[in-house]
């Protein structure tokens, strides 16, 4: 199944009252997808975007945030391996 090859993180959202996509759909999605998120936004249907834009505009902003500080994190940890390694390598030559 192609979702359970998706490597980027991946936010999934539904809107509560959605009578096209459910949240049991959603959440299946979800499960299917390494380090997914799941939100329900609370009121809103399938048109979220255009029904709750500022609910969903603030948890866009704080996964993007927290995504963010996660991939810095892992950035700069990449980058201090990397610094050893080339070290390392020096040394040896």
């Amino acid at each position: 199944m192609v979702l359970v090859g998706v490597r980027c993180p991946t936010l999934v959202l539904v809107g509560s009252e959605d009578i096209w996509s459910s949240i049991e759909q959603h959440r299946a999605i979800a499960e299917l997808i390494p380090r997914a998120q799941l939100k329900v936004i609370n009121g809103a249907g399938h048109m979220m975007p255009a029904e709750s834009p500022e609910v969903m505009n603030s948890i866009v902003k704080a996964w993007v945030q927290t995504e963010h500080v996660q991939a810095s994190a892992i950035a700069s940890e990449i980058n201090h391996l990397e610094a050893s390694r080339v070290s390392a390598d020096r040394r040896r030559h």
